[in-house]
């Protein structure tokens, strides 16, 4: 049953989210969906144009950031929320979510 609420509820958030691609692998049990609907509630609250600050005050450390040049770009990637957010110049230019999808879904896409 909860598993099945947490279900419902990432659906309702990914409704209001863009989605950024896909992601396979990750097992649909209660604590990766309770983490992933954490991460897109605290999503909802990332607004374009906020700072690198402002940003981590909301979602915590990123488990990567990779830059692309000094002040240019950077990626913050929050896997176990299944988030990530861009940012350019040192704001926010873009975030979103990754769906879910099990491998067999994510090999079909590919082809």
């Amino acid at each position: 049953m909860v598993t099945f609420l947490l279900s419902v509820l990432l659906a309702v958030l990914d409704a209001h989210l863009p989605c950024s691609g896909t992601e396979s692998g990750r097992p649909r049990d209660v604590a990766n969906l309770a983490s992933m609907a954490k991460g897109r509630a605290l999503l909802c609250l990332v607004r374009k144009g906020m700072t690198e600050n402002q940003v981590t005050a909301i979602l915590g450390k990123p488990n990567v950031g990779v830059g692309f040049g000094p002040g240019t770009v950077a990626v913050y990637d929050y896997f176990d929320y299944g988030v990530h957010v861009t940012f350019g110049g040192g704001i926010v230019s873009d975030f979103g979510y990754y769906r879910q999808v099990d491998a067999d879904s994510a090999y079909e896409e590919s082809r």
